[in-house]
């Protein structure tokens, strides 16, 4: 498509009986100013290329005087430069594309300190949920493409484990549970937030660490737990960086 508009730019040049140094400016420019507006793959670069591709020549005649930019060609060549931008463009995007579709992150916080590690090791997630003491670190986080999960509490003691494939929808949050404990409340502190939990809500560290390496696996919820699908979920979950 590229050479097409090139080849047209290049036969209406010589229909219009245009100069050698005119000629060349047109191509070089047209090719040149599309090709980077393209490749920077914004919105502004492509409703410049839009405004361009008519208002260029007025423009550039105006600050160019011993060459005239001709509309016919320049408007091909813009075509052509665009095409040519955007090809070069392509595989970069693609690259960026598939490495945040296979991604995942791992959050924790210290105090009201957070931080991240990209791509992390099923050991290092495991790791920072063995460290979780219920005070100072109370709270990690996995995420996978648009899925999360959130474990909070104390590695000795109580953690709710909470998972959803889509943040974005409320319905989708699930809660690890264990159905044979009992309904009494215990405390699970959550980042900055101390929860009261019915304590068949919480689940023990071995749990945890089963739904980080899962999660970090496969993206989705271990069945070698216990689930608690519902809208319901949030009235326990708080809103911990989200």
């Amino acid at each position: 498509m590229a050479v097409v508009n090139i080849v047209v730019a290049i036969v209406l040049l010589l229909v219009l009986q245009a100069d050698a140094s005119s000629a060349l400016m047109t191509l070089g420019l047209g090719i040149l100013t599309a090709g980077l507006l393209a490749y920077s793959s914004s919105l502004w670069g492509t409703l410049s290329a839009a405004v361009l591709s008519i208002a260029g020549p007025p423009l550039l005649n105006a600050t160019l005087p011993d060459d005239e930019i001709v509309l016919g060609p320049w408007f091909f060549s813009m075509i052509a430069g665009w095409f040519i931008g955007s090809t070069i463009r392509a595989p970069r995007s693609e690259q960026v594309r598939e490495r945040e579709a296979t991604s995942s992150e791992l959050q924790w916080s210290v105090g009201r300190k957070t931080f991240a590690e990209d791509a992390p090791t099923t050991e290092q997630a495991v790791s920072k949920v063995r460290a979780l003491d219920g005070m100072t670190r109370s709270h990690v986080v996995l995420k996978h493409k648009g899925s999360r999960l959130d474990i909070c509490g104390r590695a000795d003691g109580a953690l709710a484990v909470f998972h959803s494939p889509d943040t974005l929808d409320d319905d989708a949050w699930s809660m690890a549970m264990t159905p044979t404990a009992s309904r009494d409340h215990v405390t699970v502190m959550m980042g900055s937030i101390v929860n009261s939990v019915e304590q068949r809500h919480t689940v023990l560290v071995s749990e945890a660490e089963e739904a980080a390496r899962h999660f970090l696996a496969c993206g989705s919820m271990s069945s070698a737990l216990t689930w608690w699908t519902s809208a319901d979920v949030l009235s326990i979950k708080p809103h911990l960086g989200e």
